[in-house]
């Protein structure tokens, strides 16, 4: 493997596969056939497109994930490294997805208000502890 070679992690579930990231990512479906081919006997570029799969991006400055939309600038955030993951509304009931991490939760059904980050202070063992920063101003997420 070439030292230029940029790494993409992917992970479904619980498992986590790296892939080759390709030299430009003009659309979602780029990102959609990188999972399909990392994932063969699991995922399907059918399955992807259906409404109720997500694909998240980890923002490491927040420590955060984020849905990836398919528009140039969210692209633009898939470099060397970056860690993308699946999330499915049928595995969502407000809780830790299986292998999703300590402090990692699956965002709500998406149905609702959709405004917010999948953020660790949805995990009630952590609600207490956390402080949230928007621009300026301190919040203590009760």
């Amino acid at each position: 493997i070439a030292i230029s070679s940029r790494l993409v992690f992917l992970q479904y579930r619980n498992e986590t596969k790296r892939a080759l990231l390709p030299n430009e990512i003009t659309s979602i479906d780029t990102v959609k056939a990188l999972f399909v081919r990392s994932f063969p006997k699991q995922l399907t570029m059918e399955y992807l497109d259906s409404p109720h799969v997500k694909i998240y991006i980890h923002d490491s400055s927040k420590d955060m994930f984020y849905e990836l939309e398919d528009l140039r600038s969210h692209l633009r955030d898939i470099r060397d490294r970056s860690v993308l993951r699946l999330f499915e509304s049928t595995d969502m009931n407000g809780g830790v997805l299986p292998g999703a991490g300590v402090g990692v939760v699956a965002p709500p059904m998406w149905d609702q208000d959709q405004s917010y980050f999948s953020e660790p202070e949805f995990d009630s063992e952590y609600q207490h502890q956390h402080i949230h920063k928007t621009k300026d101003i301190e919040v203590l997420v009760k």
